[in-house]
């Protein structure tokens, strides 16, 4: 195989992606996906998906050297996987696997024009792709691995990563600096049950660059089974099996009864409740991680408008807006214990459905004046780094990009990507970069392009500002075409969109003790050593 000097490693996860066109109009899927209704829609776009060939194609695109490492079935998906890759470069193709026997991954992505996108996904040859698969050749004359999507690819992720690690230790002897990226695990999966705190405990000491979006960080630091729910009483399962509204005493019986729910729900160590409405009552569902959700007794008719109207008026949220979800956090005392939660709430079909999803009451402890998104990107953060990642980037969605570095400059050191002489520049940073203003046509991949431009950034030695400058610039070309990569520019281009003046959007969450550096237009937080 030839080597390339310098070239970046993209491994993990691949498949093909089929995206139908949807029709524009709908406020949610629920109102476009009616059961038994026939959908007109457009032409279908036939993509390659998954880590591999999104970050791959889209540093293609920008103009880096790649290696991608990527595992397809010998049928007919894997020739057009491969086909296509071809067809972005000839030698893109050249280091994917073929796996004798198996079936190819696919992905439906259904992806209304302004709804949050779903994917209909087989794992295929993902679920086998092991460290063996990694070949030295690969890795040879290289000067960056990263790897994408863990959580869907079962041989990964189990072991608490154990295959992953042995991927990254020997990338890193290699002289590789190390990049990771995640996926959103189905709490319904295997997934679900998998240890996320332990697997990254495992496993980002020998990550460099970790950069997976906030919601899939905060689902799966969440997930964590501890040992305190299994030692508490049952008496809160008791009470609410046998839960009486008529012979209720206490003071508050909406609020005694929302106490026992989330009583329940800790002690069996779910990480969210529901609340919808369902004929002239209620069904509560705690979903706990990896196991069937449980369904609790109803309240009495007419109690779940005002349990959802507390809940709201707990977390500070607009009792008169019924249109657009709403998110807000609030803090209970449950048997003794704070317990933190994020609460949200959208309208359904009979009223509004609210979601209790659990936090730990240390979060509870920040400053007050810190809305939830922050609290949560800065605590995911921090226990990255903590863990062991060098540098932390967390992919905010439409809100942008939110970086955070380790303060030990001997770990910067060691990742080997930054300039010896540009190392200060990155040793404790604490930045947000919003996403810059452009019509959006999809949103398939956007995080991905987001990190090929953060990576292209890296690879290139620049600063910490300029790399979440641009990593956002090439993630806002990414959403410009329904596919993942269509719309990706040379890097030069994109650098003259962003100094051409490419205006910002604006965060719709307020940063207190943040100073905006307009020159970057960039924000930068409170615990940057540079401020």
């Amino acid at each position: 195989m030839p080597t390339d000097p310098g070239a970046i490693v993209v491994a993990g996860h691949v498949c093909l992606d089929l995206i139908p066109e949807l029709p524009r109009g709908a406020d949610s899927l629920g109102e476009l996906l009616v059961p038994g209704a026939l959908i007109d829609v457009g032409p279908m776009v036939s993509a390659t998906g998954g880590a591999v060939a999104n970050v791959g194609v889209a540093l293609h695109k920008l103009g880096l050297p790649v290696r991608l490492v990527g595992k397809t079935g010998d049928d007919s998906l894997g020739d057009v996987v491969r086909s296509a890759l071809r067809s972005r470069g000839g030698e893109l193709a050249e280091h994917m696997i073929v796996a004798k026997g198996e079936s190819s991954s696919y992905s439906v992505v259904i992806n209304p024009p302004g709804i949050d996108r779903v994917f209909l996904h087989h794992p295929g040859p993902n679920d086998t792709f092991s460290a063996t698969d990694i070949a030295d050749a690969h890795l040879a004359g290289a000067s960056l691995l990263h790897f994408g999507y863990p959580p869907i690819m079962a041989r990964i992720r189990a072991n608490d990563g154990a295959e992953l690690v042995a991927i990254l230790r020997r990338a890193r002897n290699a002289g590789l600096t190390t990049s990771l990226d995640m996926s959103f695990p189905d709490p319904n999966s295997d997934a679900g049950r998998t240890d996320w705190p332990s697997f990254f405990r495992n496993v980002l000491p020998h990550v460099d660059v970790f950069l997976p979006s906030l919601d899939e960080m905060a689902a799966m630091l969440r997930s964590v089974k501890t040992e305190e729910p299994a030692r508490e009483s049952r008496a809160s399962t008791d009470a609410l099996r046998d839960y009486d509204p008529a012979s209720d005493d206490a003071e508050d019986p909406i609020d005694h009864f929302v106490a026992l729910l989330i009583a329940e729900a800790r002690r069996i160590s779910a990480i969210a409740v529901a609340i919808s409405p369902m004929g002239d009552g209620s069904v509560m569902t705690a979903i706990m991680p990896g196991d069937a959700s449980r369904a609790f007794p109803a309240p009495p008719p007419g109690w779940h408008r005002k349990i959802v109207a507390r809940l709201k008026d707990r977390a500070r949220l607009d009792l008169l807006n019924h249109r657009d979800k709403q998110r807000g956090d609030a803090t209970f005392e449950i048997e003794g214990k704070r317990v933190y939660a994020e609460i949200s709430t959208r309208p359904v079909e009979g009223g509004e459905a609210a979601s209790i999803v659990f936090g730990d009451a240390a979060a509870a402890a920040a400053p007050a004046a810190e809305g939830g998104l922050l609290r949560t990107m800065r605590k995911c953060a921090k226990w990255s780094i903590e863990s062991g990642a060098a540098i932390v980037g967390l992919k905010l969605g439409d809100q942008g990009l939110y970086l955070r570095t380790t303060q030990n400059a001997a770990r910067l050191e060691a990742a080997g990507v930054i300039p010896r002489e540009k190392v200060r520049q990155w040793i404790g940073r604490e930045l947000v970069a919003p996403c810059f203003d452009t019509n959006v046509a999809g949103t398939t991949g956007a995080g991905d392009c987001t990190i090929a431009g953060f990576l292209a950034s890296l690879h290139s030695g620049a600063g910490p500002m300029e790399t979440v400058t641009f990593a956002t610039a090439v993630g806002a070309c990414g959403v410009e075409t329904p596919d993942a990569t269509g719309g990706i520019l040379p890097r030069g281009q994109v650098m003259k969109r962003v100094l051409d003046g490419w205006p910002k959007r604006p965060l719709t969450e307020e940063l207190p003790g943040w100073h905006w550096l307009d020159a970057h237009k960039v924000w930068i937080g409170p615990d940057d050593l540079h401020l």
